[in-house]
């Protein structure tokens, strides 16, 4: 799967979120306000715990805790309502870092 098929890949599920709720998002920093809500049913609906073509997908870009999985789709999300550019590879290596950081303190 490649950036693209992803991205369309989350529009064509997440375009059906009502308008409410897709104004709401855009009105988010980054939609990482919605971790709990729409992104705990993310990870549990979208078997961001198990495997599949979009674990498989964050895996091959070293991504690798349905957290981390479910804030990219998020605000890749929030990015595409905005018509911004979604930056995936920054939003990949953000989650890197934080997790190499966290290495560093054990």
């Amino acid at each position: 799967m490649t950036v693209e098929e992803f991205l369309a890949e989350i529009k064509n599920g997440l375009d059906k979120l009502g308008d409410e709720d897709k104004n709401w998002l855009k009105s988010t920093k980054d939609g990482g306000e919605a971790h709990f809500s729409l992104g705990m049913w993310l990870r549990n609906n979208w078997n961001l715990w198990k495997e599949g073509p979009l674990v498989d997908f964050f895996k091959e870009h070293g991504i690798w805790h349905a957290d981390d999985m479910s804030g990219i789709i998020l605000c890749s999300y929030v990015r595409m309502l905005r018509n911004e550019d979604v930056k995936f590879e920054e939003q990949v290596q953000f989650y890197k870092a934080y997790w190499a950081k966290q290495k560093n303190k054990g």
